[in-house]
């Protein structure tokens, strides 16, 4: 870690679609791409809070564990401020 510090890496995302054109996951492209730019710049990804199918204003509460996960990462994030 660059100066001695733990560097954490958090990904979030949103997509309208669940899948992309080549039939795979929507989050598979930008996962793998985050993972490289995090490792280049000596981070740790350590949550991803990926979210298939929010279109729409309010979509996300499809996702009963959303707000709990963002919480949760949130937390980690001001801990490690403090």
């Amino acid at each position: 870690p660059f100066g001695g510090r733990r560097r954490l890496g958090f990904l979030v995302s949103c997509s309208g679609k669940k899948y992309g054109p080549d039939k795979k996951p929507v989050f598979k492209g930008i996962e793998n791409t985050m993972k490289s730019v995090f490792t280049v710049l000596g981070m740790e990804m350590i949550e991803s809070l990926l979210f298939a199918g929010v279109d729409l204003k309010g979509g996300i509460t499809q996702f009963p564990s959303a707000l709990e996960r963002a919480n949760r990462a949130g937390n980690i994030i001001a801990e490690l401020l403090l």
